[in-house]
C-alpha cells in the first residue's frame, strides 16, 4: 500500500500521507469509469459486492492504522480513528463524483484542496 516510513519527521510523514490520499494521481490509480462500473455492478452481483466491500474495508483499515500512529505521536487529535478513516474515504470517493458531475469546470485539485482542508480541520482540531 502507501508507506511513508522512510520519512523520519512525523509531521512531514502525515502531510505526505494526506497529500497523497487527496491527490489527482491517487484518484487515478483506478480509471473512474471502471470504478463507477464496479460500484454499479456491486448492487446487482453479490460476489462483486463482497470483493468491492473487502477492498474498501482493507483501505479503511490501512488508513485507520495510520491515524492510530499519528494520534499516538500527537500529530492529530482523534477519538475514533475508524470513524475518521470512514470520513476520509467518503470524502475521497466524493471527489470523483464531484469532479464528474458538479465541478462546473473547476479542476479536480480545486475541490480536492477543500476536502483535504476539511479533513485536516477535523483531525487537528
Amino acid at each position: 500500500m502507501i508507506s511513508f516510513e522512510y520519512i523520519e519527521d512525523d509531521e512531514d510523514r502525515f502531510n505526505a500521507f494526506i497529500d497523497t490520499l487527496f491527490s489527482f494521481e491517487w484518484s487515478r490509480t483506478v480509471d473512474p469509469g471502471i470504478h463507477f462500473g464496479f460500484y454499479y455492478l456491486s448492487f446487482r452481483n453479490k460476489e462483486i459486492q463482497r470483493r468491492f466491500k473487502r477492498m474498501f474495508v482493507w483501505l479503511r483499515d490501512h488508513i485507520q492504522e495510520q491515524l492510530i500512529y499519528f494520534n499516538s505521536r500527537h500529530i492529530i487529535d482523534v477519538r475514533d480513528e475508524k470513524q475518521a478513516a470512514d470520513l476520509i474515504i467518503t470524502l475521497m470517493e466524493g471527489l470523483e463524483f464531484h469532479s464528474h458531475f458538479l465541478s462546473d469546470g473547476q479542476s479536480f485539485d480545486t475541490f480536492s484542496q477543500i476536502a483535504k482542508k476539511s479533513v485536516l480541520d477535523i483531525l487537528k482540531k
